[in-house]
């Protein structure tokens, strides 16, 4: 596949020549494929936690709209069913205003009666006295006519007939004195019934009274609860309503969710062709790397070739840590991934690393020496990534995997910019 960058000697010094740039460009791509798989699977990993709380969406929308409709149904059924207490309130309340009218009528007609028994009771009063009048009258006719009666006996016969005359008068007189004591009697107990009566009734008036005062009262009560039966009609209603609503917004919602999830089902089309992109890089750039070696040898290239080889480490352990969170690969759970003093950059860079560095200018150095942050934040965010996924902390991991991504993207520049530096220095002829 590559007989044309090794055709001849010729071109093998070309490449020979070249060698650091072309393991530059080589471990760029390397790393770039890693980066874009790591892109791919925070989107990837993104995307499923909203695909899995769309569904939790749906599915509580889906029961909240349920909800929503037996409220509906119960709300419609109790608003039936209250419109029949209101109707019952209303008649329950004309009947009671009709009995109040009526009992104020009776009350006005037991008093009309009242007067007219006191009427009555005084005129019985009158004829009782009239009766008395007669019964002194008949007493002393009575006694008129036994002087008479005397007289006549002393006047001898000459006064016999006068004599029979008073003494018709005197039966006359105790016959109307017998009629005036059972008109008196008769008078009597009709006053008495009377009185008894007149008692009887403004007792009978009271009572009314009192009736008329409770109903009023109990008339209140009934005007309230119609107005409250109105309110709650109205409550009842504007509740059947916005339950009519939230039904509407509850199935857009649902909608809405289950094409956010037809959406999200790219994304896993996204992580599978940054896969292959990333496997095919890998297969095309590994086969020319192990072709340089093999035929040429990595050690010509120098220092750069040396961090080339550091950046694809890197790369492949970014793979790595992918792999675990993805479920692809176990590597001991990540106890085996080397921390920013173990593996081969860290090796040399906190050992020969800064004496090598020395002889270089002051601008590769200081590159050289931002490298440890960024550096350091690769391994550590990696790392805590796998860490809390494993805990199933995968809010947690996906922060430290967004770490892990800007951290990449800054060790990538700074290796790129330490690489030019270093070449450009060593191709300096006073160098």
């Amino acid at each position: 596949m590559f007989k044309l960058l090794f055709g001849n000697s010729r071109d093998k010094d070309c490449v020979r020549e070249n060698l650091a740039p072309i393991l530059k460009t080589l471990s760029y791509n390397f790393f770039s494929a890693t980066y874009n798989q790591l892109s791919a699977f925070k989107i990837q990993n993104r995307v499923s936690v909203i695909s899995s709380e769309t569904a939790g969406l749906a599915s509580a929308s889906e029961e909240m709209s349920a909800s929503i409709q037996e409220l509906t149904s119960t709300t419609q059924h109790s608003h039936g069913e209250h419109l029949k207490v209101e109707e019952a309130v209303t008649t329950g309340q004309k009947s009671l205003n009709q009995a109040v009218g009526m009992l104020e009528e009776a009350g006005q007609a037991m008093n009309v009666l009242a007067n007219t028994v006191r009427q009555l009771e005084m005129r019985v009063k009158a004829i009782n006295e009239a009766v008395e009048v007669i019964t002194e009258i008949t007493e002393q006719t009575n006694l008129l006519a036994l002087n008479a009666s005397i007289e006549a006996a002393r006047a001898g016969e000459s006064g016999r007939g006068f004599a029979v005359v008073a003494e018709e008068i005197r039966k006359l007189a105790d016959r109307t004195k017998d009629s005036a004591v059972q008109i008196k009697d008769v008078v009597g107990h009709l006053q008495t019934g009377m009185t008894d009566t007149l008692a009887t009734m403004e007792a009978s008036t009271r009572s009314v009274e009192v009736g008329i005062g409770s109903a009023r009262t109990v008339t209140k009560p009934f005007e309230e609860i119609e107005t409250a039966t109105a309110t709650v009609s109205q409550l009842l209603e504007q509740l059947s309503g916005a339950a009519e609503e939230q039904t509407a917004v509850t199935e857009e919602i649902s909608a809405n969710a289950e094409r956010i999830a037809e959406a999200t089902k790219f994304s896993d089309e996204i992580a599978q062709d940054a896969q292959y992109q990333k496997d095919f890089t890998y297969q095309i750039t590994t086969t020319i790397w192990d072709d340089l070696k093999q035929k040429i040898g990595l050690q010509e290239a120098g220092l750069p070739g040396f961090l080339a080889e550091r950046v694809v480490d890197h790369a492949v352990w970014i793979n790595k840590v992918v792999s675990i969170l993805k479920g692809e690969s176990s590597e001991g759970g990540g106890a085996h991934l080397a921390d920013h003093h173990q593996c081969k950059l860290g090796q040399w860079y906190y050992g020969e690393g800064g004496a090598a560095m020395k002889s270089y200018p002051s601008r590769v150095i200081q590159i050289f020496q931002a490298i440890e942050e960024p550096h350091r934040k690769v391994h550590q965010s990696g790392l805590e990534a796998i860490r809390y996924h494993r805990q199933g902390d995968y809010h947690k991991s996906f922060v430290a995997v967004n770490e892990l991504t800007h951290a990449s993207k800054d060790i990538i520049r700074l290796f790129m910019q330490l690489i030019d530096d270093v070449i450009q220095y060593q191709d300096t002829p006073a160098n």
